[in-house]
Parts: C-alpha cells; sequence; structure tokens
C-alpha cells in the first residue's frame, strides 16, 4: 500500500512579478531652454525604452504655465508615452509644487493596487526654477476644469476663482516645494530629481564634466535630499542619449 499525506501533495501556483510605474514629471516652463529641455527629453526617452522592455508602466505629467496636468496616465504603451513625452511644449510659469503633487498622486494611487503595480517611483526633469505656489496653481485647475464643463452646460454660474497676484518669496516657494517633497518618503514612492540646472552650464562649456560639486545646495539637490531619494545632475553639454543612459542607471538602481 502507498499511503499519501497532506505534506506529500505539492501545487504550483503560477504568478507573475508585480510591474514597476514611472511617473514622468516634465518641466514645461519657459525657463527650460530649447537645448536644455530637448537633452532632458531625450534622456527621458531612453529611460523610457528601458521601462518598455521590463513591461513596466509610466505616465507623463507636464508642470508649466499656471498647472500641472497628467498627459498620459499609466500606461503600457510605448508609442503613446514618447509621443506625449516629445510633444510637450514650453513655456509661461513653473507651477513646481503642484507639479510635484500631481505626479505623488498619479504614483500613490497607482501603488494602492499591488496586483497591477508592485511600486512606484517618479522622475522629476527640473531647472530648479519655481515661481507659481501651489493655491494659485490648485485655483487655475479649478478653473479650467470649470471651463471643460461649461462648454456642454449653460454658464449660469459666476466665475469666483481668481488667480492670485501676490507671488510668495522665493524662500516660501522654496520651502513650499521641499514640503510638498517630504510626503513621497513617508508614501513609499521614490523620487529621482534629475537637475538641469543653468548654473552648470559654464563648467560644463569649459570640460564637459558632470561635476556633483557646488558650494549652494540648490533646490533639485534638496529635494532630493528631503525626499530621501535620488539626485543625478543633468549635463546639457552631454549628448541626450549617453546622458540617458547614465540616468537609466541611476533610476534602476
Amino acid at each position: 500500500r502507498v499511503w499519501i499525506e497532506k505534506d506529500d501533495v505539492r501545487v504550483k501556483r503560477f504568478s507573475r512579478k508585480a510591474g514597476v510605474l514611472t511617473v514622468f514629471a516634465v518641466d514645461a516652463s519657459g525657463s527650460m531652454a530649447l537645448h536644455r529641455a530637448a537633452v532632458a527629453k531625450g534622456a527621458a526617452l531612453t529611460v523610457l525604452q528601458a521601462a518598455y522592455k521590463r513591461r513596466d508602466s509610466v505616465a507623463v505629467v507636464a508642470y508649466g504655465g499656471a498647472f500641472a496636468a497628467t498627459l498620459l496616465p499609466p500606461s503600457r504603451s510605448l508609442a503613446l508615452a514618447r509621443a506625449r513625452l516629445s510633444s510637450i511644449p514650453s513655456g509661461g510659469g513653473t507651477p513646481l509644487s503642484h507639479g510635484l503633487v500631481t505626479s505623488g498622486r498619479v504614483a500613490h494611487d497607482a501603488a494602492k493596487f499591488r496586483s497591477a503595480v508592485g511600486s512606484a517611483k517618479v522622475v522629476l526633469l527640473t531647472d530648479g526654477g519655481a515661481n507659481v505656489p501651489l493655491e494659485t496653481s490648485l485655483a487655475a485647475e479649478r478653473r479650467a476644469r470649470r471651463k471643460d464643463e461649461e462648454e456642454n452646460t449653460p454658464k449660469s454660474e459666476p466665475k469666483s476663482d481668481a488667480l492670485a497676484t501676490d507671488v510668495p518669496s522665493k524662500a516660501a516657494l522654496r520651502e513650499e516645494a521641499l514640503a510638498i517633497a517630504k510626503r513621497f518618503g513617508r508614501q513609499h514612492v521614490r523620487l529621482f530629481v534629475v537637475d538641469a540646472s543653468r548654473r552648470f552650464e559654464a563648467a560644463d562649456a569649459r570640460d564637459d564634466a558632470e561635476s556633483f560639486a557646488d558650494p549652494r545646495e540648490g533646490l533639485p539637490r534638496a529635494l532630493a535630499r528631503a525626499a530621501r531619494g535620488a539626485y543625478y545632475r543633468l549635463s546639457p553639454a552631454a549628448d541626450a542619449r549617453r546622458a540617458g543612459e547614465t540616468l537609466a542607471g541611476v533610476v534602476d538602481a
């Protein structure tokens, strides 16, 4: 006789690896020069290609003008993500705080569904500028949403949300952005800050070196430190593909 006990039975369970969501938050303000914006987008496209090979999800958020907008919700479509990322225009103010809030919200909401997204991270492309406070961006976003709704409904309500005319100081805008960045660590969302600041252009023109030395801690590095994330300085003089390959290694580390 053959006795089969419970410990003798083995059941094979099929499981799939939970994917990773990468949210690209791109500075679309007028302060991003055409060359630096092109290098930043080229580097992001390289990271996007790497994410696609792993079958990870990507999302695109652009912050420029008065507020940030989600151009592409989490998706696995490489063609669609590439088109949205490449076609981001530049101009207007720099709502950095709203860009952080919007990209963090996209990442946090997607991470709630662990069956589809195992973890989420945000790649923030910034030149360190910030001149639109969060309160102004939220009011502008409400006005834009209301305008879209009123296109199909009678205009019976008066417009009550006027944009603020007083711009806070640079120190206040900096502290606001840093306070938002600290939330990323608490929400278990990794933040990667890609620095395309102008202050590095003089050194890049001399030796094309990617030095991390800076006597003053700029806002991009401070954001990475506050979020307990990673910092990468993107050299505008470097080739976009080479910079993208290096950035992909930093993001995937």
